[in-house]
């Protein structure tokens, strides 16, 4: 993990600073650095980022919760899905009321269009990238399995029982994320709802597991 996202990551700016890159784009998490090693290894390549940096411009994206299509199926929205289609009787869940800000990856990928067209000042900038509107996991899983029985027209979903599973050490409760100035100085805006997002991916989802 440290040769990944801070060894590596650090061969590549020195490489783009002496190569006469004009500019350097860098994802990072809006996760606290003390969550688990992945966090700690992000936070630590930023703080390499800012003590390098110099007249070259350099940008930095903290990443809130990206979800969409294609993504990695040990991630939380696909793993719920997974079991909601999955014949599970019963879903283990946290309490569920810890808050993050869910965004597509369509209006991801069109933020890193409007930081690579958007005149940076040079040295370091950072910026917040989310939709600003906050959900409780308990609310994303709860529509997530409307949604499924919605498309499957099926009563016989998997119970929700959330609680059955303790918090993670140091869980993040609430992100403290501002996106006021990204959508400000970027002239961005998120254009996909997160009920769209959630009924899309369920739909492909469901989809995917029946041939259509």
């Amino acid at each position: 993990m440290l040769e990944t996202n801070v060894s590596f990551g650090l061969q590549l700016f020195e490489s783009a600073r002496d190569a006469g890159v004009p500019q350097f784009v860098n994802t990072d998490t809006s996760l606290p650095r003390t969550l688990n090693r992945y966090a700690l290894s992000k936070k630590q390549f930023v703080e390499w980022l800012r003590f390098e940096t110099g007249p070259q411009k350099t940008v930095n994206l903290r990443l809130e919760q990206m979800y969409g299509p294609g993504d990695d199926n040990k991630k939380f929205l696909p793993w719920v899905l997974d079991q909601l289609f999955g014949g599970a009787k019963e879903i283990s869940l946290t309490s569920g009321e810890q808050k993050r800000d869910f965004i597509h990856v369509n209006d991801v990928a069109s933020l890193y269009v409007a930081v690579l067209e958007c005149p940076m000042s040079s040295g370091f900038s950072e910026f917040d990238v989310g939709t600003g509107r906050l959900s409780t996991i308990r609310e994303v899983v709860q529509t997530l399995r409307r949604l499924a029985a919605d498309v499957t027209g099926s009563t016989g979903l998997p119970e929700l029982r959330f609680g059955a599973v303790p918090y993670r050490a140091g869980e993040l409760m609430e992100p403290d994320i501002n996106v006021s100035a990204t959508t400000e100085r970027l002239g961005w805006e998120p254009e996909i709802t997160l009920e769209t997002g959630l009924r899309e991916l369920v739909f492909k989802t469901y989809g995917e597991r029946n041939g259509s």
